[in-house]
């Protein structure tokens, strides 16, 4: 059987309600007086003792007093004792909580797209300035999966790195989508994708077309800026993973 640390504080609230802490300033405040009166009682007894031989005032309010204040400070000692215990102990299964649920969620994407298939995908696009539909296929569906609303991590560290992240794919997916043509044999299943091949003198481009050479340096330097700062963010991501979760 689970018990929860909310019933654990309710029990302890039973024993020791919010007001148990007034109570032991009175008890110490009570002492105290005990203990303060207690001299001059001290000094009263001992002169009616030598004038008159009588004692009318009690010789034991000074060690009530002692006790009394030791009681409300041993309660006080306790009292704080179990609270930093039960607020600790909430702290750590709250902690353990948003420690599973990232460990799922990273797990899920990881499953989508790793670190190898992304950075294979990355390589062949910046040596060849084309891919295949295939290999995109893993970026696609991470990216439709990281912008769900209900898809976010508890850890702060990981939900900063992972946020500045998913606008980036975004923008990454974009531009391959609007930037590179199918060029080649047209297999449904799987074709070649090529960075404006009309501009590019190796592919479907003339060898005298200068401003489709400047069209073309442009839309590589741009492609190559997405891919810097998406490896860069993504890196970022995965060591807030590696710093918090340990995988």
């Amino acid at each position: 059987m689970q018990i929860s640390w909310e019933t654990i504080e309710k029990a302890f609230r039973l024993f020791f309600p919010e007001f148990s802490n007034k109570v032991t300033w009175a008890v110490v405040i009570a002492g105290l007086g005990l203990t303060t009166t207690s001299i001059f009682q001290s000094i009263i007894n001992a002169v009616l003792v030598t004038q008159f031989n009588i004692k009318i005032l009690g010789s034991y309010d000074s060690l009530i007093g002692v006790l009394l204040i030791s009681l409300g400070l041993t309660h006080n000692i306790l009292l704080q004792r179990e609270k930093t215990k039960i607020e600790v102990n909430y702290k750590s299964e709250t902690n353990q909580k948003a420690i599973d649920h990232d460990i799922a969620l990273f797990n899920k994407l990881n499953e989508m797209l790793d670190d190898e298939t992304l950075m294979s995908f990355f390589d062949d696009v910046e040596v060849n300035h084309a891919y295949y539909s295939k290999n995109l296929e893993p970026l696609t569906d991470f990216m439709y999966e990281v912008e769900k609303v209900k898809i976010s991590f508890v850890i702060e560290n990981i939900s900063k790195s992972f946020d500045s992240l998913v606008p980036l794919t975004r923008k990454l997916d974009d531009f391959l989508i609007n930037n590179f043509y199918i060029y080649g044999p047209r297999n449904p299943d799987n074709y070649l994708l090529c960075l404006h091949p009309q501009w590019n003198c190796d592919r479907g481009g003339r060898f005298d077309d200068r401003e489709g050479d400047i069209k073309y340096d442009k839309a590589m330097k741009e492609l190559f800026s997405i891919i810097d700062d998406y490896k860069t963010k993504y890196s970022l991501f995965r060591k807030s993973v590696k710093i918090e979760l340990c995988i």
